[in-house]
């Protein structure tokens, strides 16, 4: 590997690792105010969650301004622990990019938008340990059409869930953000999960699909704290691949 390419590899690592660390943050922030609510005695022996708009938005909006791809934040409490505000508490930037709405869902099954999210496999698979979580792209519930991930915490009280703390990334948006740096290394190059659905690619076949695993054969380098992988070719298979176009 050339210096250039090493040079690329750690710029593209870096970056991810950057945005990674910000949203982390922000889902633990979401965390540590429910957690501080519910552990008071007013709070806490009703079974009442805080509202969290004013510190979600906050939040959101400074991310936003600083060029974060995160798309929507917030808490969902566990179906088992109600109460009378266990709608989620989930914010999320309207298409427009002129201000945040709150997620609505059916959480009534006798509703046309019923919305069963302690189903889905974002839900379950954090409930499994205390690490941060992150889904393959999945389409966006609340109507974009857009492919987001979710990056998701569980929140545990004395052994007893709580529910789930989380934040959505807009999978496009995060592909611009590493645009530069991707850019910089053979094609076809991308940042891949577990699935071998692609986050980011320098190669317009990839975008907005999976890399057949059995391409997945080139060098690895896996992104730190998450399920990710950055698949490089080697320079030769990048020459053949360049001079057949």
């Amino acid at each position: 590997m050339s210096a250039s390419e090493r040079d690329a590899v750690r710029s593209l690592l870096k970056e991810v690792a950057t945005h990674t660390s910000r949203i982390s943050a922000a889902i633990d922030q979401v965390h540590e105010t429910v957690l501080e609510a519910v552990s008071s005695p007013t709070v806490g022996s009703t079974g009442q969650f805080p509202d969290l708009q004013e510190s979600v938005c906050t939040t959101l909006d400074t991310l936003v301004m600083e060029g974060s791809p995160i798309y929507g934040l917030g808490f969902i409490a566990d179906p088992v622990h109600t109460s009378s505000n266990s709608d989620p508490q989930w914010w999320y930037r309207e298409q427009n990019g002129r201000g945040l709405r709150r997620l609505v869902v059916g959480t009534d099954p006798g509703r046309l938008d019923f919305y069963d999210y302690s189903e889905t496999p974002w839900y379950l698979t954090t409930l499994n340990d205390d690490s941060l979580h992150v889904t393959s792209p999945y389409v966006d519930y609340c109507g974009t059409n857009s492919y987001i991930v979710t990056m998701s915490r569980r929140m545990q009280v004395q052994g007893s869930l709580l529910g789930i703390c989380g934040a959505d990334i807009v999978v496009g948006e995060l592909q611009a953000c590493l645009q530069t740096h991707i850019l910089a290394l053979p094609r076809p190059s991308s940042v891949v999960d577990d699935d071998g659905a692609v986050i980011a690619t320098n190669s317009a076949e990839f975008l907005g699909a999976n890399r057949p695993l059995d391409l997945l054969r080139e060098r690895e380098y896996p992104v730190p704290g998450l399920p990710w992988r950055l698949i490089v070719p080697s320079v030769r298979k990048a020459s053949r691949s360049k001079t057949a176009t």
